[in-house]
């Protein structure tokens, strides 16, 4: 009887084992294409004044994406140049960075897998920004 539940307790570890390592293996979100950037920035009169009423200011920008594995890459189009872009995909999660000149900002957006929109994050220097991305139709 105790060898009984000894066994029964080693095949339901493995099991719980095995179940782990199948939901691990969600396959990587395909995000190559072209998107509608939404940065949503939340302007101060100063970062620090809790008088003063915050503004938001929607920018708006077309990015671009290209994708080899879980390897990404692509630009951002500003009013003023192309900045590259450079992510990885890990299933659902994109995390990259858009390098401008000598700075560099983090992304870090997550894929809806129903419609392939993606929302997150951009660190720009200390302030972080929402930002949404919707496919181009």
């Amino acid at each position: 009887m105790k060898t009984k539940a000894i066994l029964l307790a080693i095949v339901c570890l493995l099991l719980v084992g095995f179940v782990r390592v199948a939901a691990a293996q969600t396959p990587d979100a395909n995000v190559a294409g072209t998107y509608v950037a939404s940065l949503y920035m939340t302007l101060a009169a100063h970062q620090f004044d809790t008088t003063s009423k915050a503004s938001e200011k929607i920018v708006k920008e077309p990015w671009t994406f290209k994708q080899e594995g879980k390897k990404v890459t692509g630009t951002e189009k500003t009013e003023k140049a192309e900045l590259p872009i450079t992510a990885t995909i890990e299933g659902n999660t994109l995390r990259g960075y858009v390098t401008d000149g000598d700075k560099r900002y983090l992304i870090n957006v997550n894929v809806d897998p129903d419609d392939g929109a993606m929302h997150g994050t951009i660190r720009m220097g200390i302030h972080e920004y929402l930002l949404n991305l919707a496919k181009s139709k």
